[in-house]
């Protein structure tokens, strides 16, 4: 069935826990011709056994902040962060990345990450991985509550 996605949208699969963060609901009806197609785009936490990921699409400073001013802080700090916007300069304010303080974040971009981006990141603690340099990257959450990477490079 179609679903309507929006802040507050809650979803299980399996032992899958699923919370959409982002669109605001005045948001998600917000035509995408506006020109900020990528600040509606979703923001997702996953949550599973003692583990838990922010899936955050192309979303620009200005949704990070309306993010941040909406949900509850505890809601954004995860083990694993999708970096916004593929790690350049529109995205990952150092508020937002704080906030988050994933212990590890990847961005898939063919570009490189500017170095006040990844210095945000280095603030905060989390190790950054990028697809243009590491290749392939395989993330797995163990049992017993580690985490761990691989990449083809």
């Amino acid at each position: 069935p179609l679903m309507d996605l929006k802040q507050g949208t809650e979803l299980d699969f399996g032992d899958v826990h699923m919370e959409v963060l982002w669109p605001a609901p005045a948001m998600a009806t917000t035509n995408i011709g506006n020109g900020k197609i990528n600040d509606n785009s979703m923001v997702f936490r996953l949550d599973y056994g003692e583990h838990s990921a922010l899936f955050t699409g192309d979303i620009y400073t200005l949704a990070e902040g309306q993010i941040l001013d909406t949900v509850d802080n505890a809601k954004l700090d995860v083990d694993f962060l999708k970096i916004p916007h593929h790690g350049w300069n529109t995205s990952s304010s150092a508020e937002f990345v704080k906030a988050v303080s994933a212990k590890l974040a990847v961005a898939t971009s063919y570009l490189e990450m500017e170095e006040q981006i990844r210095r945000n990141y280095v603030s905060a603690k989390t190790e950054v991985l990028m697809d243009v340099y590491d290749g392939y990257i395989h993330v797995s959450a163990g049992a017993d509550g580690t985490m761990g990477y691989e990449t083809s490079r």
